[in-house]
């Protein structure tokens, strides 16, 4: 699980990330995970993404589905 700033020309920097632990099977829910990032940090980037199997290591019949993001273009620092 990996927490990503992304800029305005659309270039990746991992914040922060922690191993889930576990194998997750379609539908299966994990307890929830929180990341804390100072204003500082996201400074300069427009989104936060959160992505499962950033490297697409496991074999998954969607790869499309391991993000979400947040949106945060608008957000006065």
């Amino acid at each position: 699980l990996a927490v990503y700033g992304e800029d305005s020309g659309g270039v990746r920097t991992e914040l922060d990330a922690t191993p889930l632990g576990l194998r997750l099977d379609p539908g299966d829910l994990t307890a929830s995970y929180s990341f804390t990032l100072s204003a500082a940090t996201v400074l300069g980037y427009s989104r936060i993404l959160v992505v499962v199997d950033a490297d697409t290591s496991t074999n998954e019949c969607d790869e499309n589905d391991n993000e979400a993001e947040i949106d945060i273009s608008s957000v006065c620092l």
